[in-house]
């Protein structure tokens, strides 16, 4: 395996860190009050945060082309194994933990229609069993685990595109390509997606968010940024002025094209739009180079960073419930302070979380057998 990348590291600590803001200000969006200037920062945070999912997405391929090795292939039966382990085994642990924590906590079944009230459907023990697995099947037992049936996908998919990726010499003419054709599904899916009658074509309607095919560009972005990795760093740091313009005007577009469907049509507002898609590609070397600064010159960002890389999985996992779980208690402590109408609220629910996760990672890998919950051993520094 090649020399670790430390500025991938820290810039998936930055995504991961971007995610937990996504779904904070999405928590805090769901029950706050249109009107209020606190609801309108954390819709334009919610916004600026749409960069991070595409982001992760690329780091992910990038990861896996930059350690492929050409004389050696890809034994498909081991890395398969090592991705079972290390991804389906933890999802499987984390689906259970949210499907009874759906069930004791918050008292509904889980289902990709939206949830059950618990006292009025009428189940057996053998029916929260299928729902369960069907739920599993799809990342349906919370709201973010379908992230992770979608990287699986990827993973199962990356033996059969990285074996020929690899062997293509116009790789930028592929790349091109995959962004042209992905420019118009994401106007289709934004501007023109509906039910058809046709039933092969209404379940990428209905479940398009669940499947590869609406991601494909990021995972194929990031497999040609590790595989011309050196072209890349170089790039970077050469046009670091107008990837800095680039990012800042693309990011204020898909704040400015939100606020323009705020408040009666924010549920379109998912990362999956045109403006997400420019500025998740200007956010790949923007960021990069950020962590590189970090890398150098920050050194308590860059250890916090580290740590958050390290643990990114495990973080992705456990946030949601931390949410959840905190912004409760920090309501009914202090209401006066942390309230649906106060900008601190969404502030102290994003350190919390982010803080939080990382202890309870950290904790958890402590354990035996924590790798089962975490994907892999928490890598010490």
């Amino acid at each position: 395996m090649k020399k670790r990348i430390e500025e991938i590291v820290l810039m998936r600590g930055l995504a991961i860190s971007c995610i937990v803001l996504l779904h904070v200000t999405a928590f805090f969006l769901g029950t706050g009050q249109v009107h209020n200037l606190s609801y309108k920062l954390g819709f334009m945070l919610n916004q600026f945060a749409r960069f991070s999912l595409p982001v992760f997405l690329v780091i992910s391929g990038l990861g896996s082309a930059y350690n492929y090795d050409p004389a050696k292939g890809i034994r498909t039966g081991e890395y398969l194994k090592r991705r079972f382990k290390n991804v389906f085994i933890p999802y499987m642990v984390w689906s259970l933990i949210y499907f009874i924590f759906y069930l004791a906590v918050l008292g509904k079944i889980p289902g990709g229609t939206g949830a059950l009230d618990l006292d009025t459907a009428n189940l057996n023990g053998l029916s929260l069993i299928l729902i369960f697995a069907r739920n599993s099947l799809f990342g349906w037992n919370y709201v973010h685990l379908y992230f992770v049936v979608l990287i699986f996908q990827f993973y199962l998919m990356y033996p059969f595109i990285m074996g020929r990726l690899s062997k293509w010499a116009n790789q930028r003419l592929i790349l091109i390509t995959a962004f042209i054709s992905y420019l118009f599904l994401m106007i289709y899916i934004f501007y023109f997606r509906q039910l058809t009658g046709n039933a092969f074509i209404d379940v990428f309607v209905k479940y398009y968010w669940e499947m590869f095919i609406a991601w494909y560009f990021y995972y194929i972005l990031g497999l040609v940024i590790g595989l011309r990795f050196e072209a890349f760093k170089q790039r970077t740091s050469r046009f670091f002025v107008l990837i800095l313009f680039g990012y800042v005007i693309t990011a204020a577009l898909v704040i400015l094209e939100a606020f323009s469907y705020m408040p009666t049509d924010t549920g379109r507002l998912t990362s999956l739009r045109v403006t997400v898609l420019f500025n998740s590609i200007m956010a790949v070397p923007f960021y990069f180079n950020l962590s590189r600064m970090i890398k150098n010159r920050m050194p308590m960002v860059r250890r916090f960073l580290q740590v958050g890389g390290n643990t990114s999985f495990g973080i992705y996992f456990i946030h949601l419930m931390i949410i959840v779980v905190s912004s409760n208690l920090m309501n009914r402590i202090l209401p006066g302070l942390f309230n649906f109408n106060r900008s601190s609220f969404i502030i102290c629910l994003f350190l919390v979380t982010i803080i939080g996760s990382i202890i309870c990672i950290k904790i958890i890998d402590k354990i035996p057998y924590g790798h089962l919950l975490t994907g892999s051993k928490v890598k010490r520094l």
